[in-house]
């Protein structure tokens, strides 16, 4: 057996790529689940890119499994479209990626029926319902990633309880990517722990698996405003906005392309992103890094706690160290420090 040199430690400014899944050797066969959730704005035209992602990745796969038929290269993609609304003639005008045909029909199944057909042989599935991370622990097994393309924080709380999913897990299985808009800004975010403390060393390898969930680092994001109430007069939906001249036309397709972009080099590999800040205004888009330094900035912790091994409670050896435990005074506890 050849045993593996240890890698030298990541410098706290070094950004670790991402990895999606790691490999197993005695895994037959995987299988990635992309869920986009909410079709209107962005996920509309997110949608041609997903499909012919998929269709991409199904082809590089097959070609790979014919010339390793250990079964190394069986992965699958499936698509699955979630929103629970019809068509309406104002997301036509709104320029959203529907046809004056699709009017009165699921958003959702509207773009799984066109991609389908486009693209023979995908796996393309519609769900006409709010997204329940339930389906998660029913249906779909492997790992899936959550595209968040909604406007309201109802959903997007449902979609961080998913990530419950991951606690305790040898790796991740539920990944979060999240797009926001304003009127002409916007925000990506890509991650999956819910907890600054359960990232204890998880940029100590040569791939980083934990990130740091979106609302982790956005925690509005799970706030509802005053405009989500469907009561208030201030509840406008992305077409309304665009309509009212309150929201850029061109926003939304521009998410989409950030979003293709992430899903391509978390697919792929070599990602060392987690966060991206756009504005077309001003022609600017910064990006955060996964980095220690990077990490120690936004959450006020030092950099060393994500590079080195969580420290685990040592255990006694012997009967004689337990004896000797007794006979000494007892550790002071300091408020605040104990576990509750």
């Amino acid at each position: 057996m050849v045993s593996q040199q240890r890698a030298a430690p990541h410098s706290a400014w070094t950004p670790v790529p991402i990895l999606l899944h790691p490999e197993e050797q005695a895994e037959p066969a995987h299988t990635y689940w992309e869920f986009c959730i909410g079709c209107g704005g962005t996920g509309g035209w997110l949608a041609p890119h997903l499909v012919r992602r998929a269709w991409q990745l199904t082809r590089k796969w097959r070609q790979l499994q014919a010339g390793h038929p250990d079964g190394r290269f069986n992965r699958t993609i499936k698509l699955v479209f979630v929103d629970p609304d019809v068509v309406e003639r104002k997301n036509v005008e709104a320029r959203q990626n529907f046809l004056p045909c699709d009017i009165g029909y699921p958003k959702a199944r509207v773009l799984a029926r066109r991609y389908g057909i486009a693209f023979e042989g995908l796996q393309i599935e519609a769900r006409e319902e709010r997204f329940n991370p339930a389906w998660l622990r029913e249906h779909y097994y492997g790992t899936t990633i959550l595209i968040d393309c909604t406007d309201n924080a109802q959903a997007r709380i449902a979609i961080n309880d998913a990530l419950a999913a991951n606690v305790g897990a040898k790796w991740p299985r539920v990944w979060w990517l999240s797009a926001g808009n304003g009127r002409s800004s916007g925000q990506v975010l890509l991650g999956n722990t819910t907890s600054v403390e359960r990232l204890a060393g998880a940029l100590r390898g040569p791939d980083c698996g934990r990130l740091p969930s979106p609302a982790l680092v956005e925690p509005g994001l799970l706030i509802p405003k005053a405009d989500e109430d469907v009561t208030s007069a201030a509840n406008l939906s992305c077409e309304d906005l665009v309509l009212a001249d309150e929201q850029s036309p061109t926003i939304n397709p521009h998410m989409a392309v950030w979003l293709d972009y992430y899903l391509h080099g978390l697919l792929n590999g070599g990602l060392t992103l987690y966060g991206t800040y756009i504005s077309l205004d001003v022609g600017t888009a910064q990006s955060l890094e996964t980095s220690a330094q990077a990490w120690s900035q936004r959450f006020d912790v030092e950099p060393a706690f994500f590079l080195d091994p969580p420290v685990e409670p040592e255990e006694a050896d012997s009967d004689e160290e337990d004896e000797d435990l007794e006979e000494e005074d007892e550790p002071e506890v300091y408020e605040g420090e104990g576990e509750e």
